[in-house]
C-alpha cells in the first residue's frame, strides 16, 4: 500500500513540471514501439490508442504531440472542480486537444476519420453498459468504446503503457492489437 500512494505523488509531481517535459522528456522517457504510430500517421490512419492505468498515463500528454500528428485524448471530469481546472491546464499546455467524456462518441469518430490518434484510459468502470470481466475473481465494468470505435471504423488499436523505471525514468510500450 505505501507503494501505491508513493507511486501516487509521483504522479501527481510530475504533472506540475508537465510544462518542462517536453524539453526533458528524451532523457528521461524510452519509447519502445514507435514505429507503429509512425506507420499509422504516414498512412493517414486512425488509430485507437487504448491506454491502460499503468505507470503515469499522465506522462503521455506531453509526449503524445511528438508520437503522433494532431492527437486527441477523451477524458473524463475530475470531480473537484479545483484539481480538474489544474490537471486540464496541465494536459493542454502538452498541446493535446482534450475532448471531454460528456461530449459523446462523435467528436472522436469525426478524429479518426480525419487521420487521428484517439487516446481512450479505456479500464475505467463503464457502469452496467460495459464489458464485465473477471478482474481478482470479481466482476468488473470495462468501456467496450475502443473495440466498438476501431470496429465501427476498420482502424488499428494499439495499446500503449506508461512503466516507471526504478532509476527514475520513465518506459513507453506500443503495441498494435
Amino acid at each position: 500500500m505505501r507503494e501505491h500512494f508513493r507511486h501516487v505523488g509521483l504522479n501527481a509531481l510530475e504533472l506540475l513540471t508537465f510544462h518542462r517535459w517536453r524539453r526533458m522528456h528524451a532523457s528521461r522517457v524510452r519509447v519502445e514501439g514507435r514505429e507503429h504510430l509512425d506507420a499509422f500517421s504516414a498512412q493517414g490512419v486512425g488509430v485507437v490508442v487504448f491506454i491502460p492505468h499503468t505507470g503515469n498515463w499522465e506522462l503521455l500528454a506531453p509526449l503524445w504531440p511528438s508520437l503522433h500528428r494532431d492527437p486527441v485524448v477523451l477524458a473524463h471530469p475530475i470531480p473537484n472542480p479545483v484539481v480538474g481546472r489544474l490537471v486540464d491546464r496541465r494536459r493542454r499546455v502538452t498541446g493535446l486537444d482534450i475532448i471531454s467524456r460528456r461530449g459523446g462518441l462523435r467528436p472522436l469518430l469525426a478524429a479518426l476519420r480525419q487521420g487521428r490518434a484517439v487516446g481512450l484510459l479505456a479500464d475505467q468502470d463503464a457502469g452496467e453498459t460495459g464489458i464485465f470481466v473477471s478482474f481478482f475473481g470479481r466482476a468488473a465494468s470495462c468501456e467496450a468504446s475502443p473495440a466498438a470505435l476501431a470496429r465501427h471504423l476498420d482502424c488499428p488499436i494499439v495499446i500503449c503503457a506508461a512503466f516507471r523505471e526504478t532509476d527514475g525514468t520513465h518506459r513507453v510500450i506500443l503495441e498494435v492489437a
